[in-house]
């Protein structure tokens, strides 16, 4: 998603500021919390020195991100200066954003006193309108969190000093890593740098309490939340100066000067403070759930891992001790020092198991080297997309999927060199001597030279071929297989001619997916349509088991924040696996993402029992382990088994490992190996159930005597294998038999159903397969089933819902009221008249059609300024604002109507506009195609007018 990379954008503005003219301004900024709970911020610069007729000014952020203001400059005397408003524009993914700069007209010799008011906690929209759930910067009545590229607006001149001060509320507290010289805080740091230091510079306040220590010659101050009980801050400080003091030991240099860790809790709303993770040259923060009196754990383990590599920045990435390479083709090491070596640390102080998160990196290694490849039971593998077989390529661009791409092979090839040269030198050596030596180099940098200074040049050179074809590298590595045949789904020979069959339908990964909008040709799925062939299937096989593998709970990519909207669609989901008659359900992950409790109480409700043995709440499972259930003279066994994800960075698991932070996460294999044997005696098969990945089935579990079938919701193998045709990546694993065992994987359950069968003697499974029942058109929705849907969307809920405004990104969505089309036509009749041929005129009788005019999430598109206070009132269907009117494409016009010259529209609507509501999963959208059944014929007499 596009949110998840805004932060590159906003580094590449700080180009330019380490080369700078001879310094002649001092700056001294005054910075008062105007209204925490509004997060306003009100700055008063003064510029001394400033020798320039026009000094361009700049916060080096987005106009999207922070807003800005009451802008003023004076002269000391007080008169008042012209200010001239520029947009630069600068495209970061698929959006435009845009930088306001504000031209001062000053005389040369006088200071110029500039006031103006930051509001922070803006919420940004991702693509297609959907919310991001975060924020740059936050504050409200406790704290503070704060980059300074959102507070300090910088002129484009050399500056020689900077000085601030922070007036704050009583009890306040500011954690900044400068020196405080009677009350301003004054950053010690070469004239060069200065701009670069002020713009990457956390700023955390609020209800803070400290402590500091020396480490080495770095003075380290620690800032936690003072509200937090006594034993957590102790730990939180404790942790804090073991992290430095490790990483310090790393580079086996000191980092000087100071350098600050704050701790603060999580937002009012739950919101994820984005600025705290890429601004870090000099401090770090955490935030994280809020801590209760009965001792909550620290921050989780992606958290610290986050910590351990911005903290590491501070060696390699920021002025003044930063290590610089030759050449671009070394780049990616600094990615990979702080990906391997972070796990490497966070192991070593007891924050994480690093033999599991050196696994996960070995996993996602393969993703990157190998031909992409589609793999199913019936095609042999399709070549997707191009690899990255040379490290050489990691920074020859910029691009998110390069970077994701880096942040995989970086810390691989980083392990696979530590490796080498351990087994070469017999141990006596490892990268951290290469590490350290570079270090104390720090400057022009070159790998495979200080590799051959640290060990020898022989050695350095026989790596060098490797690091260049990155497949000699994972056949060194041992992680290439031999190409296999589709595997076969006959388990065992048998002697007995009479044999049962026994049958189950299963879904998984559904993620609470009730129906399809519609909007789009050939949509198949539903929760209306299984449940009509679920019907069919047990006319025909009265002793089929139905089954979910789990991932049943609502979950899309806007889903962080739980809205009473999706606590009521989940609880529909659940009604509707009753009325479908479920046999059993297993927990993954999207049952545990917005905690245990929300999950609880959902299912407690339900008839069909969940299962989960492994993961834990106060000593006890959260639900039964295992359940044994009679398939006609069969006894069969289920066992819930859950494999807790491992990521670096990713978002989705940061905000799972949070939410589960008191749950205890048992090991499935000591979990299977504890349950097996009761199981194995009171039961004729055993089924095991969950989340299980195919590495941990294959590695482990098919091993276990007495495992008839597994059946999992997790397929994503990633193997690289030999091929005539080169190194392939498989991405998912087949279902099949492995081993002994029956593996079963969900595949596609939002569009089918999955039949599988198999044959028994009394020893076991002989033989299974897997039918896939399509849910296509042709099948007809459950009577009793689409009932529930229909009495689910009343007006009631339309009107509770908290939908967001869909177009929020767009700042004139933001600055006017809407007025309706009829308003429009008063200037407009032609183009009006020509929308009231086209269907956006008509956009809300589809929702009459199909009964879909109180579903939130279909209304917002089909009527005009849904979620915004002026636009349309969800749950009225008279409203005056119902179908697409101008105000969708053209933005709202009040100020238009007001004032025509100033009040400014969308002339032409962009393609990320249309696709807010035309997006892939509700539209076969074609720009060339679609835009010409909109577009109006411009009348040149009512042109002339405007």
């Amino acid at each position: 998603m596009a949110y998840r990379y805004f932060g590159i954008g906003l580094c590449i503005l700080l180009i330019g500021c380490g080369t700078l003219d001879p310094p002649s301004a001092s700056l001294f900024y005054t910075i008062r919390v105007e209204d925490a709970a509004n997060q306003t911020f009100e700055v008063e610069l003064i510029i001394r020195g400033a020798h320039q007729r026009e000094i361009p000014m700049r916060l080096h952020t987005f106009d999207e991100f922070t807003e800005v203001e009451a802008f003023q400059a004076s002269h000391s005397t007080g008169q008042t200066l012209n200010i001239d408003l520029e947009e630069e524009k600068r495209r970061v993914v698929s959006h435009e954003l845009t930088t306001t700069i504000r031209t001062i007209s000053a005389l040369e010799k006088e200071d110029i006193k500039i006031l103006y008011r930051v509001r922070v906690g803006k919420e940004i929209h991702a693509n297609h309108g959907v919310q991001s759930f975060q924020t740059y910067g936050y504050m409200n009545e406790r704290f503070g969190l704060v980059s300074g590229r959102s507070l300090f607006m910088l002129p484009d001149m050399p500056i020689v000093s900077a000085q601030i001060r922070f007036k704050l509320p009583d009890s306040w507290q500011v954690a900044v890593p400068w020196e405080n010289h009677q009350g301003w805080f004054k950053p010690e740091i070469g004239v060069s740098e200065l701009k670069e230091e002020l713009v990457n510079t956390n700023i955390a306040l609020g209800l803070l309490e400290y402590q500091t220590k020396k480490v080495s010659d770095t003075e380290v101050s620690v800032y936690v939340f003072r509200p937090w009980a006594r034993a957590v801050k102790d730990s939180l400080y404790q942790r804090a100066f073991a992290t430095y003091e490790s990483v310090t030991n790393l580079f086996g240099g000191d980092g000087g000067g100071k350098y600050v860790f704050s701790f603060v809790p999580k937002t009012n709303d739950d919101l994820f403070i984005a600025n705290s993770h890429w601004s870090s040259s000099q401090g770090f923060v955490l935030n994280h759930p809020n801590f209760v009196n009965d001792g909550t754990p620290p921050p989780s383990a992606q958290r610290w891992l986050t910590c351990i590599e911005k903290l590491m920045d501070r060696w390699i990435k920021y002025p003044p001790y930063r290590m610089t390479f030759r050449s671009q083709d070394d780049y990616w090491v600094t990615t990979g020092i702080q990906k391997y070596f972070a796990v490497k640390i966070g192991g070593q102080l007891g924050f994480l198991n690093a033999r599991n998160y050196l696994a996960h990196i070995r996993k996602r290694f393969p993703s990157v080297i190998g031909e992409v490849t589609v793999h199913s039971q019936i095609s042999k593998p399709l070549p997707l997309s191009p690899p990255i077989l040379d490290v050489r390529q990691l920074y020859t661009s910029h691009s998110n999927v390069r970077r994701g791409k880096r942040e995989a092979i970086a810390p691989f090839v980083l392990n696979f060199l530590d490796d080498k040269i351990q087994n070469h030198t017999f141990g006596k050596k490892t990268f951290i001597d290469v590490l350290r030596y570079q270090y104390q180099k720090r400057e022009n940098l070159d790998l495979f030279a200080n590799i051959g200074q640290v060990v020898n040049d022989q050695f350095a050179r026989s790596l060098k071929p490797m690091l260049q074809d990155l497949g000699k590298l994972a056949r060194e590595a041992n992680i290439v297989e031999e190409e296999s045949k589709l595997p076969s789904f006959y388990v065992r020979q048998t002697d007995v001619t009479q044999l049962d069959t026994l049958r189950f339908l299963f879904t998984g990964n559904t993620k609470g997916f009730l129906e399809h909008c519609g909007c789009k040709v050939n949509q198949n799925g539903g929760v209306a349509r299984r449940a009509t062939v679920i019907e069919r299937v047990r006319s025909q096989f009265p002793d089929v088991l139905l089954l979910d593998t789990g991932n049943f709970t609502a979950y899309t990519k806007s889903h962080y924040r739980l809205t009473p909207l999706m606590k009521g669609e989940f609880k529909l989901y659940l009604d509707a696996m009753e009325a479908m008659d479920y046999d059993l359900a297993a927990v993954s992950f999207y049952e545990l993402f917005y905690g245990e409790d929300l999950f609880l109480e959902q299912i407690s409700s339900q008839k069909f029992p969940v299962v989960c043995a492994n993961v834990l709440k106060d000593g006890k499972p959260i639900s039964r382990p295992h359940v044994s259930i009679k398939a006609g003279k069969y006894r069969i066994g289920f066992l819930g088994i859950f494999e807790f994800p491992l990521s670096q960075g990713d978002r989705r698991e940061l905000t799972f490992e949070e939410r589960t932070s008191d749950l205890v996460f048992l090991d499935p294999v000591a979990t299977i190996r504890k349950y097996l044997p009761a199981l194995r005696r009171d039961n004729d098969l055993i089924v095991i159930i969950g989340a299980i990945s195919p590495q941990l089935i294959q590695e482990e579990i098919v091993k276990f005597e007495g495992v008839d079938m597994i059946i999992s919701t997790e397929k994503h193998l990633n193997n690289l294998v030999e091929s005539p045709d080169g190194m392939k990546l498989i991405l998912n694993d087949l279902s099949g038999v492995k081993g002994e065992t029956l593996v079963v994987y969900d595949i596609n359950s939002l569009y089918a159903i999955d039949l599988v069968e198999i044959t028994v003697d009394q020893d076991g499974i002989v033989q299974g397969w897997v039918t896939k029942k399509t849910l296509g058109e042709d099948v007809e929705d459950h009577e009793m089933v689409r009932s529930l849907i229909d009495n689910f969307y009343t007006e009631t809920v339309a009107m509770a819902a908290d939908v967001k405004p869909l177009m929020q990104w767009h700042k004139y969505f933001q600055e006017s009221d809407f007025v309706g089309a009829d308003a429009c036509k008063t200037c407009h009749p032609s183009q009006h008249e020509q929308w009231k041929t086209t269907e956006h005129a008509t956009a809300f009788n589809t929702l009459l059609d199909a009964k879909r005019q109180y579903q939130p999430d279909c209304v917002k598109c089909h009527v005009t300024g849904a979620g915004h206070q002026s636009g349309y009132q969800f749950g009225n269907v008279r409203h005056p604002l119902i179908n697409v009117q101008c105000e969708m494409c053209h933005g709202p016009g009040s100020q238009h109507v007001t004032n025509p010259i100033a009040g400014k529209m969308i002339r032409t609507p962009s393609k990320q506009l249309c696709t807010t509501c035309h997006d892939q999963e509700h539209s076969d959208f074609v720009m060339e195609e679609y835009y010409p059944k909109v577009k109006h014929s411009i009348d040149l007499a009512e042109k002339a007018t405007h």
